[in-house]
């Protein structure tokens, strides 16, 4: 049953493309190296794929500036290297390693938490410009000094998470004018806007590490609703991270409309990316399920089924 989503013809139970809320949790998560983790990979190939195209864009509309490039162009290179390091440290700890414990990551650290020090020479040729960056630099050390400060108290057994992040940044209001019409071909605005596009892309991967590591099993209505392709048997998991091959998971269901949970233990059979949708397929296998447990959730995907009718006909 490994490859139960692929054989079409010998399926036993039907799949359905159905959303459903999900949790889920390594039966043995990362205890035995020098942080807490789940050892899930944050930067899937979708995900790399999405940064690389983010950060191509950037270079070539970085290349179409003239005024002034000779100052812009190091403030840019380094936002993004600093950028960068926020992504190399995420994927560190992601794994059970923690950075604050090598001296040369410990240099990289605080650099990242400096944040784009660069830009203080744009303070005087180009002040609107400066403006733009020192927003843009409030928003990234804000979420880097929050990971910091996680890492400084997290031990093996418990990843410490920081709630106190500001949600709401003016640069997200100012460069919303950059994707008008007006500033369309303007180098130096899609220059911004797309760096402040891969600082986010980065920081969207932050918070999905965070959200991970929440534990939700109390409030069932609070987990995500997220894309799979569900059978009685297992279902394909679709989500930007890929969780390995063989991981050992405790698996929880919320099914909205009956207000019914089910919990059963799961193991990944398969990763698979969906370019497409820009998603990773994680195939997990139903350890032993019950005749009732299976019984739900074709249930379930019935009233799914007749949801969408209904919808259609109206």
């Amino acid at each position: 049953m490994a490859h139960w989503f692929e054989k079409n013809e010998v399926r036993r139970f039907p799949r359905i493309d159905m959303p459903v809320q999900v949790f889920v949790m390594p039966v043995s998560p990362i205890r035995d190296k020098q942080i807490y983790a789940l050892g899930y990979d944050y930067f899937s190939p979708t995900v790399t794929r999405k940064l690389q195209k983010a950060k191509n864009d950037l270079n070539y509309w970085i290349r179409l500036i003239q005024e002034q490039k000779d100052i812009l162009e190091p403030v840019f290179q380094e936002a993004v290297d600093l950028t960068d390091t926020f992504g190399q440290l995420i994927r560190m700890v992601s794994t059970g390693t923690n950075p604050m414990k090598d001296v040369a990551e410990r240099q990289n650290i605080q650099a990242m938490i400096s944040g784009f020090l660069s830009i203080q020479t744009l303070r005087g040729p180009a002040p609107k410009t400066f403006e733009y960056f020192d927003m843009m630099n409030q928003k990234f050390i804000a979420y880097t000094q929050n990971f910091v400060e996680s890492l400084s108290q997290s031990t093996q057994n418990q990843f410490k998470i920081n709630p106190k992040i500001p949600t709401e940044f003016e640069i997200d209001k100012t460069l919303a004018i950059f994707q008008t019409p007006q500033f369309e071909q303007a180098p130096l605005a899609q220059s911004l806007y797309h760096l402040a596009k891969y600082i986010d892309l980065h920081i969207r991967i932050y918070l999905s590490f965070l959200k991970d590591l929440v534990p939700r099993k109390s409030s069932p209505t609070s987990w995500p609703k997220e894309k799979t392709s569900m059978s009685a048997c297992g279902m394909a998991l679709k989500v930007n991270k890929r969780i390995p091959i063989h991981t050992k998971l405790e698996t929880l269901l919320y099914f909205s409309e009956t207000k019914e949970v089910l919990k059963l233990k799961s193991t990944v059979v398969r990763n698979l990316s969906l370019f497409d949708e820009g998603v990773e397929s994680n195939a997990l296998n139903f350890d032993f399920p019950t005749d009732q447990d299976q019984r739900l959730i074709e249930r379930q995907q019935e009233l799914y089924q007749i949801s969408r009718c209904l919808e259609l006909v109206m």
